[in-house]
């Protein structure tokens, strides 16, 4: 739809119960909210990765979390969670969704991730009106014929990042 539509609604949040018995707040106007919205989930590929594995001395790193329709589900089984999303909207939305369901063993960074060339500085995030889970530090990019939101983030390393919040592995949060 976006490759052949001007879209310019504005964000239109609706509360959804995951199979995983957790709730999210999306946003119906943004594709991963809509199909979380008709179907209960986004996708539980990492979900069901993480059930086989086992929990025990484990920590998911979700990079570009949105809402957090993978994270939450996986954070509520007890997993400790790192979350970069680096969309300063979408990042305070997660940390509502991370509340609404009582967890405290998750840490969300409003960053983007990187090269090394590109850290430590701020650049322009670029979103696609509609299609915000696939948003760019690359300009002109997308394939929308909406125009790309744009906000200026922080950009990081991985290695960076994980070094400031002192985990290493084998450690926990």
């Amino acid at each position: 739809l976006r490759h052949f539509s001007h879209m310019n609604s504005g964000a239109f949040y609706k509360s959804v119960q995951f199979p995983s018995k957790t709730k999210l707040l999306v946003d119906i106007n943004d594709i991963i909210g809509f199909r979380a919205a008709l179907n209960g989930k986004w996708d539980n590929t990492c979900l069901n990765v993480v059930q086989k594995m086992g929990r025990e001395n484990s920590i998911f790193i979700d990079i570009g979390g949105n809402v957090g329709t993978t994270c939450i589900p996986i954070g509520a089984l007890g997993v400790p969670i790192v979350v970069f999303e680096p969309n300063k909207e979408l990042a305070g939305i997660l940390l509502q969704n991370a509340s609404a369901n009582n967890l405290t063993r998750i840490n969300v960074l409003n960053v983007a991730l990187s090269d090394l060339k590109n850290a430590n500085t701020y650049m322009m995030l670029n979103s696609p009106i509609g299609n915000t889970g696939a948003s760019s530090l690359l300009a002109n990019w997308s394939l929308s014929k909406s125009n790309n939101k744009k906000t200026e983030c922080y950009v990081s390393t991985l290695d960076k990042s994980l070094k400031f919040l002192n985990l290493h592995i084998g450690n926990k949060l």
